[in-house]
């Protein structure tokens, strides 16, 4: 390569290969942050809440992948932590950061939700979270790499102080068997952390948001910098506390610096766009990673190797054209509860599309954001049939209910009426499925995986998540509630919520053998178990929830409620699941 050019090659290389987050060429980075400022029962804070959104904000730039609680109450708080425990379980980093009040309390630290009602230090155990819940948690997971940062040393809010529940928080011992673990205290023993200005930031988070902007420091070297820092800013009244059994270095901010100094430039004429583009593109020409592609085919748009780039993106993407509805045959006697309204096949409160038998690549590349091992692609292929347009809501559900004496499932305070129907499990589906079918006339089931992500994906397109590749124009998601069906973009099939709001059931067998040992579907995804107990068999449910982070409700995500495994839990999200159905003619 001419060393002209070398120098504007390596910054261009540099801008679109290297300014990702670090999480995109190394593990997984989870945080899960809580603050609190609003309290039900006990006084309020100045400035937690925008601490822990400020917190949020800076390590989603660094390449976390974050859950943001603001005001929980308990139950929201003990949901949050199962599910950041889940995605730790997959290894990688996880950070708790916890502003709001904390009391301690006989050598134990409680960190208080939102809605605790705590007077006297014996309702802490009913009201309050215990701190050593979050790390145990955090070993459970058995990832190699942890850090919890309380900003809760504030003073005992009290009304009625009693024996030893005092100010500040107590200083604990990491659980033995925990893997490398770090814990950082806002203020030591006894001290009271200051919670700052209003409208601004209290003194620890402000010292800690610096001490994260600042690229190549060592965790150790972060530690420092915020207690050197909160220490000049109190006059030595406020000391931050850290315990640590890390080994290795962390970066929380990694920056890779290229040195071009070295390379001396020959007299030449001027390089054209057109010849950089032409080295960018050899450079990249073979990569499966949509994003750089089109990232590539933006920035060199006025070269002709941005056609180059489009082509190799449209031979990476599927693109059939959708599916369109069609009116029923009239002859059809399954049809007689049909009504057609502006192109779309109504059974009831079902809204259908119809969609004609194909196949298509289901699952993503290996070099694809976010892939999974159970995700290799396969060819899957299905017969006709028609899907809802929109989750089963809690209006349908519950006639269905009232008419058959079923439960009304719990909507967690979230509720009723157009939202999502969620706490139902396969068996509530299929049930309601079974009524649906005798009411409306046509046999209704909840989706195969094949079905499922082919109409998640517009009709086979490779995209990200199901509708776009940004989940904020078609997801709702990393929420603390569901949003009424239909509230985000529909997907080039004009289906709403496939990613993201509830977690949706399918009935297709999730083949352990095939998915896990040889990382690649066996055939479970186009079958359907319709009669077998969910109790008997693993199915696989899609798309994400209110609560999940933009990798869970990608429209190639697979996940398991349950499965026959001493070793495993069973049935983490049952509180999250919903569904919606298809129907056959």
């Amino acid at each position: 390569m001419d060393l002209r050019i070398r120098p504007l090659l390596i910054s261009v290389l540099t801008l679109i290969l290297l300014c990702a987050p670090l999480a995109s060429i190394a593990n997984s980075r989870q945080a899960l942050i809580f603050g609190i400022d609003q309290y039900a029962h006990l006084p309020d804070l100045e400035n937690a809440g925008r601490d822990a959104q400020a917190i949020s904000d800076q390590l989603t730039a660094l390449g976390f992948e974050v859950i943001l609680r603001l005001n929980p109450n308990q139950r929201q708080v003990y949901r949050s932590l199962r599910d950041f425990e889940n995605r730790l379980s997959e290894g990688g980093t996880g950070v708790v950061f916890f502003a709001g009040h904390g009391i301690q309390s006989d050598g134990r630290n409680y960190l208080i939700p939102a809605d605790a009602q705590v007077e006297i230090e014996d309702d802490l155990e009913a009201e309050a979270i215990d701190a050593g819940r979050i790390l145990e948690s955090m070993a459970r997971a058995g990832n190699p790499l942890n850090i919890l940062i309380l900003d809760a040393c504030r003073d005992n809010p009290l009304p009625k102080r009693t024996r030893s529940a005092s100010r500040g928080l107590t200083i604990t011992s990491i659980p033995s068997g925990a893997k490398g673990t770090a814990i950082l205290y806002a203020a030591g023993e006894g001290q009271v952390a200051q919670d700052g200005p209003s409208g601004g930031h209290g003194v620890f988070t402000e010292a800690l948001l610096e001490a994260l902007s600042t690229p190549n420091q060592k965790l150790e070297e972060v530690i420092k910098q915020v207690t050197k820092s909160v220490l000049q800013r109190t006059n030595g009244r406020q000391r931050p506390w850290s315990l640590s059994s890390i080994q290795g270095d962390f970066y929380f901010n990694f920056k890779i610096v290229i040195d071009t100094q070295d390379i001396t430039p020959t007299p030449a004429p001027a390089t054209s766009r057109t010849d950089v583009a032409r080295d960018v593109w050899q450079a990249i020409k073979e990569s499966e990673n949509l994003d750089l592609l089109t990232n590539f085919s933006t920035r060199f748009s006025d070269t002709p190797y941005a056609m180059a780039a489009e082509v190799r993106i449209a031979m990476l993407s599927v693109d059939d054209e959708p599916a369109k509805a069609i009116e029923p045959k009239p002859e059809n006697p399954a049809m007689k509860a049909v009504a057609k309204v502006d192109g779309i096949i109504k059974f009831g409160p079902h809204e259908m599309i119809k969609i004609s038998s194909g196949c298509f690549r289901i699952g993503s590349g290996r070099k694809a954001p976010g892939h999974q091992g159970d995700e290799k692609e396969a060819l899957a292929c299905f017969q006709k049939f028609m899907i809802d347009r929109y989750e089963v809501t809690f209006e349908s559900y519950d006639k269905f209910a009232n008419e058959t004496g079923r439960d009304l499932p719990d909507d967690a305070g979230m509720g009723r009426g157009r939202r999502p129907v969620i706490n139902v499990d396969w068996d509530d589906a299929r049930a309601y499925a079974a009524w649906a079918s005798d009411k409306y006339g046509i046999h209704f089931r909840l989706p195969t995986e094949a079905e499922w992500e082919y109409t998640c994906r517009g009709g086979g397109r490779f995209e990200q998540y199901c509708g776009s590749r940004d989940p904020n124009e078609v997801a709702v998601y990393n929420q603390l509630a569901t949003s009424p069906v239909g509230s985000k973009k529909a997907n080039a099939l004009g289906l709403y919520d496939m990613s993201g709001n509830a977690w949706e059931m399918t009935c297709s067998p999730y083949d352990f053998e095939a998915s896990i040992v040889n990382a690649e579907y066996g055939g479970g995804e186009i079958k359907c178990l319709e009669k077998s107990p969910r109790q008997d068999i693993s199915l696989v449910f899609r798309g994400g929830s209110w609560e999940s982070p933009s990798k869970e409700i990608r429209a190639t995500r697979r996940r398991i409620n349950s499965f026959k495994s001493a070793t495993h839990f069973s049935e983490p999200y049952i509180s999250t699941l919903g569904f919606r159905l298809v129907a056959e003619e």
